[in-house]
């Protein structure tokens, strides 16, 4: 199918659900509450060191939970039971999002991994047997190289931005701003910060599916549409 008839154009994303003051991010209310309201689902997904994949945005527990640390350093048996925010909700592995979600609405995954810690096989193992709608996208143009050459079948796309609040050498920040990855790992689709957009580097891949990120008011939102 011509992905310009899929759901990725034609549907508008939830990012980590419809969330609210006492609904968190990627919990299983805020995934609920997406589906309710037919919205496709953005989810971020990271491992933890024992090699489980969990649904979780930051690279830290500290914004979302009471404890401190890296999810990449600890074992699922350590952060299994926290809290999110003030709530009863806990961090949710692929496996229960899998079973929430049960093909209602479609998701688009957003894979966090490392050389160390790599994620793919892990997502892939999980999600070849789902009968739902997903997509998989990453700022890594390694991990959707891999997805390319290991699953090929799987809708993939490039995520990228201006990266100016993040800790990365120069020309790392330029080689992802300007998604020169791609030519190598050959994107379904742009998933871009709303705030970078427009921008010359999108336009130079305009024949491919434009996703506008982080679209968090009435007035972004009427000034990226016509772009995405």
């Amino acid at each position: 199918m011509n992905i310009m008839e899929t759901w990725l154009v034609n549907m508008p994303i939830a990012k980590n659900g419809l969330t609210s003051d006492m609904v968190p991010e990627t919990s299983e209310f805020a995934i609920q509450n997406a589906i309710k309201n037919n919205y496709a689902i953005y989810i971020t997904l990271r491992r933890t060191l024992d090699g489980v994949v969990v649904a979780f945005t930051d690279n830290t527990l500290s914004r979302l939970t009471k404890k401190d640390g890296y999810i990449a350093n600890m074992n699922y048996e350590d952060i299994k039971d926290l809290k999110l925010l003030k709530t009863d909700c806990t961090i949710l592995t692929l496996e229960k999002v899998l079973e929430i979600v049960d093909g209602n609405v479609p998701i688009l995954f957003e894979l966090k991994s490392n050389n160390d810690l790599p994620i793919e096989n892990l997502v892939f193992e999980q999600l070849k047997s789902y009968k739902g709608e997903f997509a998989i996208c990453s700022y890594n143009p390694n991990i959707i190289l891999w997805f390319k050459l290991n699953a090929p079948t799987f809708k993939r796309g490039i995520v990228s931005s201006f990266f100016k609040h993040v800790d990365l050498p120069k020309l790392q920040k330029n080689y992802y701003k300007k998604m020169k990855g791609n030519k190598i790992s050959d994107p379904n689709f742009i998933v871009y910060d709303a705030n970078n957009i427009p921008n010359r580097f999108v336009k130079k891949f305009k024949h491919l599916p434009l996703i506008g990120l982080d679209v968090d008011s009435l007035e972004k939102y009427d000034k990226v549409l016509k772009y995405c």
